[in-house]
């Protein structure tokens, strides 16, 4: 039965597009040029030099945060793409900026491979080496080669390629373990098994691994790391017959529920489109709400939906998000005695600095405050 539901949905969003493919394939476009554009605006560290590590939701830049290999990585595989398919000299200035930070700041000299982190200013915080995240580096590179024909991108990327082999590969089972220290020796996986000591290999890694490792075939034809991609290949087949693809069919029937409970909801001309994700929210505040899905919600594109939250709110819909988080915060802290960092938490925020800073500029007053002046009121 679950096979079937899944079939099912697999088909509901592949009707999409043929139902109009043209218009499909236009719209995409029009979604992946506003992505781009926001990310030529608001990512680039002209002072520093590379990519913010952080912005705020005003897209006011954290200048003093760390920036990640992971997301310096794909910004460099995102402007590499993009070049091959629109060939604009933005995204190759961008994606010759990701490399040249990458290959400067976060490459190890001594040890070789990449750091999981870097100082705003670009010397080393967090040395660990990340097997999930080297993947990412090794797959940009082989990306960014393909538009450069940057010779030291290429050799980059056989190296860490090589690295992986030699230092991180289980011989006897095959696959690869997680975490390393600067100098490649084994530690505990606190990231992608989060140190579980019954996992010490994970299928989101592995993943990563193959899409990086078929990138490079593909501009590196080397047999070995054929027979490489074909032996984990194999790996996933087995486990296919077990847990794998019990895990992945349940993930796909949670999205089919999620999504056949929005397309029950119908908005009409005359619906409020911030009444309807106002509802949705306060169900549930935890939730990862993402712009994409809201406007799933509404039955409307990207772009419609923004601006209908626009004309409605007057605010963009993370804005407006944020602001419903605030609204149920603020009648938690009113009514209930409950630790401020609880609160944080239960309303989506991911850490209580977070959730202070954010609630003292919406509302002029710290949490601390507003409780004080509101709660004890009521006793």
């Amino acid at each position: 039965m679950k096979i079937f539901n899944m079939l099912i949905f697999l088909m509901g969003v592949h009707s999409i597009a043929a139902q109009n493919p043209n218009a499909f394939k236009n719209e995409i476009k029009v979604e992946l040029n506003e992505i781009l554009s926001y990310w030529e605006k608001n990512s680039v560290d002209i002072e520093k030099g590379g990519f913010y590590g952080a912005v705020d939701v005003n897209n006011a830049p954290n200048t003093q945060a760390d920036k990640g290999l992971i997301l310096n990585s794909r910004i460099l595989w995102t402007f590499s793409a993009a070049y091959q398919m629109v060939p604009k000299p933005g995204y190759k200035k961008l994606a010759d900026r990701a490399f040249n930070y990458l290959n400067t700041y976060f490459w190890d000299t001594k040890n070789k491979g990449a750091y999981w982190s870097v100082k705003s200013n670009g010397t080393p915080s967090d040395t660990h080496k990340q097997v999930y995240a080297e993947g990412f580096m090794l797959y940009a590179f082989a990306e960014y080669y393909k538009i450069s024909k940057n010779l030291q991108a290429l050799e980059k990327a056989k190296s860490i390629y090589q690295i992986l082999q030699t230092k991180c590969k289980d011989l006897k089972n095959g696959g690869y373990y997680e975490a390393y220290n600067e100098a490649w020796t084994p530690i505990e996986d606190k990231t992608i098994t989060e140190g579980k000591a019954d996992q010490k290999k994970s299928m989101n890694t592995h993943l990563h691994l193959i899409e990086a490792f078929s990138n490079l075939y593909q501009v590196y034809p080397d047999k070995k790391l054929k027979a490489e991609i074909e032996s984990m290949l194999d790996i996933f087949h087995e486990m296919s017959q077990n847990e794998m693809v019990i895990h992945i069919i349940d993930q796909i029937m949670i999205l089919f529920a999620r999504e056949a409970q929005k397309s029950s909801l119908k908005t009409t001309e005359n619906t409020k489109v911030s009444q309807i994700i106002e509802q949705n929210i306060t169900k549930d505040p935890l939730h990862h709400w993402s712009v994409l899905e809201m406007a799933q919600i509404a039955q409307l594109g990207i772009t419609a939906f923004s601006e209908r939250m626009k004309m409605e709110t007057g605010l963009s819909p993370i804005n407006f998000l944020i602001k419903i988080r605030i609204n149920i915060a603020m009648n938690l802290m009113a009514h209930f005695n409950y630790k401020i960092g609880d609160i944080a938490y239960e309303t989506g925020f991911y850490s209580p600095q977070h959730f202070s800073l954010t609630f003292k500029k919406m509302t002029g007053v710290s949490p601390h405050k507003y409780r004080k002046t509101y709660y004890e009121k009521q006793l």
